[in-house]
């Protein structure tokens, strides 16, 4: 029985891995899968084509999922750690600590930053604002926004992090909920003269009801789904938003991102997207223009933030730079400029395209 029992799992496993279809992502690691490689001389000859086809197997091997959910259990569970690769699981929430303080990073965010406005908007007025990643609300640490605004004392910053509380992020997912950021909002707006807010006859409705996160699937804890929401109101459904990756006009909302896409935060304006221009018609003659340079947490703020504007150009420098936005955009008059980061983008700002 000792013998037969390892025997027949990797029996099982074997005709498993020949009879289940291949697949091509992974929902809950966020990415591509590894497909069967192709041979040929020269990949054999240099030992890739072995390496890829232990990508291939480890990918696709059967019940991968659940082996990962296993593994982190025993870990967590069993055997006492207190984090499974950097990632902790308190109470019925994931969160993932950025042991790293990089100063160098945030000192150079700042710096670059500071040249973008000499060089493009020397006539805007320019803000700042620093999102505070969800463990602050049990660690505190705040020492990204401060060296923030000693890098960039040009902008005038707007603290946020007293109008936003646990709660009003995701259980499973490192990003803030759009239906709870009202008074953020409410806060960016006036602060930047605009005196706007989220319109009363603004609805909450329901994307998913199941909605795990990327914390979720990168650490494997077992974590109860959670709603994912979105707010519409008329402004957001009458806007306008123009994808210059896809040289065409893109719904606010994507639902089709729910269905084909490997992460469903990506709902909101379509998720990683380099440039984008949002038009509201009901402000069109009155409302300000708005340049907008964000990461992730951009794309579920920036509709809300249409209360406020006539236009709000979102630029990802994680995607492009700056030089090849100006040469698309052409017109770079703008009323105001904010830099709303999150404090990990901020603290790993070697992945933007200086």
């Amino acid at each position: 029985m000792i013998a037969a029992v390892p025997l027949m799992f990797l029996l099982g496993v074997g005709i498993l891995a020949a009879v289940l279809p291949d697949q091509e992502l992974s929902k809950t690691e966020r990415r591509h899968l590894a497909a069967f490689p192709q041979s040929g001389v020269e990949t054999l000859l240099e030992g890739s084509y072995m390496k890829e086809i232990e990508e291939y197997l480890k990918d696709q091997f059967p019940l991968r999922d659940r082996l990962r959910r296993v593994k982190t259990e025993l870990q967590s569970s069993v055997l006492g750690r207190k984090d499974v690769s950097g990632y902790y699981r308190i109470k019925d929430s994931i969160y993932r600590r950025d042991t790293e303080f990089s100063s160098q990073n945030i000192a150079r965010a700042g710096k670059k930053f500071s040249e973008i406005v000499e060089k493009y908007f020397p006539q805007a007025s320019i803000y700042g604002a620093v999102i505070p990643d969800k463990d602050f609300f049990l660690w505190g640490d705040d020492r990204v926004e401060v060296w923030m605004q000693q890098s960039m004392p040009e902008a005038d910053w707007i603290e946020v992090k007293e109008s936003l509380e646990l709660e009003d992020y995701y259980r499973t997912d490192p990003h803030w909920r759009q239906e709870k950021i009202g008074e953020t909002v409410e806060k960016l707006l006036d602060h930047m003269g605009q005196g706007g807010k989220v319109p009363e006859e603004s609805e909450i409705k329901m994307a998913k009801e199941e909605f795990l996160g990327g914390y979720a699937g990168a650490s494997a804890f077992y974590v109860k789904p959670e709603p994912l929401g979105y707010v519409t109101n008329e402004e957001i459904a009458q806007a306008r938003v123009y994808d210059y990756e896809k040289k065409e006009e893109v719904d606010v909302y994507a639902w089709e991102r729910l269905e084909i896409g490997t992460d469903d935060y990506d709902f909101f304006l379509w998720g990683p997207r380099a440039l984008l221009t949002m038009k509201n018609p009901r402000k069109e003659g009155v409302g300000g223009r708005l340049m907008l340079f964000r990461d992730s947490f951009g794309s579920s703020i920036a509709p809300l933030l249409l209360s406020g504007y006539a236009e709000i150009t979102l630029v990802d420098l994680r995607y492009v730079s700056m030089e090849r936005a100006a040469e698309l955009l052409k017109d770079l008059d703008y009323d105001d400029v904010l830099f709303l980061y999150s404090s990990s983008m901020l603290n790993h700002s070697n992945s933007m395209k200086f």
